[in-house]
């Protein structure tokens, strides 16, 4: 995991926060001096109300795949969401006290 691999998950995040912005009435601005506006999908989702709901969670579920299909060789790693929190501890990374507060945690 180097600086670029960290750093690429700021450039993802941005651009979904974009593109999720895009699906809303108010659309994207073009540029700070733009009075145009980008739509996707004609702009129709309004905060709160159910599509907006779906597709929330229709990401989180994709996000929970990704981490599953995408984890390391040998069961090494980082996985995102999920804690080795027995790893940690016998790594001497936490305490026994952290290690029984957390390890019923899921998430």
């Amino acid at each position: 995991m180097g600086f670029s691999r960290d750093i690429s998950g700021v450039y993802v995040g941005g651009l979904s926060h974009v593109l999720a912005d895009a699906l809303t009435v108010m659309g994207v601005p073009f540029s700070p001096y733009s009075d145009r506006r980008f739509h996707l999908l004609g702009g129709r989702l309004r905060t709160g109300d159910p599509g907006e709901y779906f597709i929330a969670w229709g990401l989180v579920g994709l996000c929970l795949l990704l981490s599953v299909v995408f984890k390391p060789q040998g069961g090494v790693g980082w996985y995102p969401f999920f804690f080795d929190w027995a790893g940690l501890y016998q790594d001497g990374v936490i305490d026994a006290k952290e290690w029984k507060d957390n390890r019923l945690r899921f998430f």
